[in-house]
């Protein structure tokens, strides 16, 4: 090769780095000088090539169980992690091969409680299976396999299963919101998360009447804002307390009806204003311009509505 040529060492030792790195060939590998340089030949060719007898041909033995456990992590040949010295590494190699199976046997071959508890969670979750969960040592591991089951299987009855209650409640919140189901808010203890509660469900819905749960008055404004439509009566942004959630309310029924007599009902004058000039755009209307007080956002509604102005020259 070129390389052999160079009788300098150290720009020999480059050249065939230089090849192993862009070509991946292995047999570059041994002439490299540096047992380091050698070593990561050697993985970074195993790994790119596929070929799993090149990690035999390490020294490093960190780099050689690494390689090891990224071939376990490309194919499902759990007699690879056998190779592997460093624990964590055979763990890893064990735990992968078993998610891609979704085989919880090789989990019992993990030594470490929290590897094992971690490849159970996964394969439960895959396999939407609480009886795997229940295999698990650690609660907060448990528990978060019994969550994310409960929400992919729309079981309240599992979300019941979770320990920490707010854990718990987070998983009801969840659920209720993607069954859109008010009735699973019930189940929520702590005050604020059932009031958040309420209000997702509403905002799913559309349904202001769920506005009426919630507690909190700040969420509750959020609620009845929020769940307005083009249906809405505005008397439901009489309901708000806070005064800029309420303009935010008439604003987004003027809008969403077109009407910009709802405008009309907004104290804050940046917010009328603003309701004035997307109404004026979205009709095309510079009349409805006329409204606003702000200048500058007078000036902006009339330039970009010359292109339908009827007597932009007079």
């Amino acid at each position: 090769t070129t390389c052999s040529k160079i009788l300098n060492q150290n720009i020999k030792n480059s050249c065939y780095l230089s090849i192993s790195q862009i070509k991946k060939y292995p047999s570059t590998c041994g002439n490299l000088i540096n047992q380091q340089e050698k070593d990561e030949c050697y993985i970074n060719s195993a790994m790119s090539r596929k070929e799993i007898y090149l990690c035999n041909k390490i020294l490093n033995q960190d780099i050689k169980d690494l390689c090891y456990a990224d071939a376990g992590n490309k194919g499902d040949n759990i007699s690879i992690c056998g190779n592997i010295q460093k624990q964590n590494y055979k763990n890893l190699c064990y735990s992968n091969i078993g998610l891609r199976g979704k085989d919880i046997i090789l989990c019992d071959n993990i030594l470490n409680q929290d590897g094992k508890d971690y490849c159970y969670a996964q394969i439960g979750i895959l396999n939407k299976n609480i009886s795997i969960c229940n295999k698990i040592v650690n609660q907060v591991q448990k528990d978060m396999c019994y969550n994310i089951i409960g929400i992919k299987t729309d079981s309240a009855a599992i979300c019941n299963l979770i320990q920490d209650y707010s854990q718990k409640d987070v998983c009801y919140r969840q659920l209720a919101k993607s069954t859109k189901d008010i009735a699973i808010c019930y189940n929520i203890q702590r005050p604020e998360e059932k009031d958040l509660c309420y209000y997702e469900v509403a905002d799913e819905n559309k349904n202001r009447e769920f506005c009426d749960k919630i507690q909190g008055q700040a969420v509750r404004d959020f609620c009845y804002r929020d769940t307005v439509s083009a249906k809405s009566d505005i008397s439901i942004c009489s309901n708000i307390k806070n005064q800029n959630e309420k303009d935010s309310c008439y604003s987004n029924i003027a809008e969403k009806n077109q009407n910009i007599s709802f405008c009309g009902n907004i104290q804050n004058q940046d917010i009328k204003d603003l309701c004035y000039w997307r109404i004026g755009l979205a009709k095309y209307d510079t009349t409805i311009c006329d409204n606003i007080q702000n200048e500058s956002v007078r000036d902006d509604c009339y330039i970009r509505l010359i292109p339908w102005s009827q007597n932009v020259f007079l």
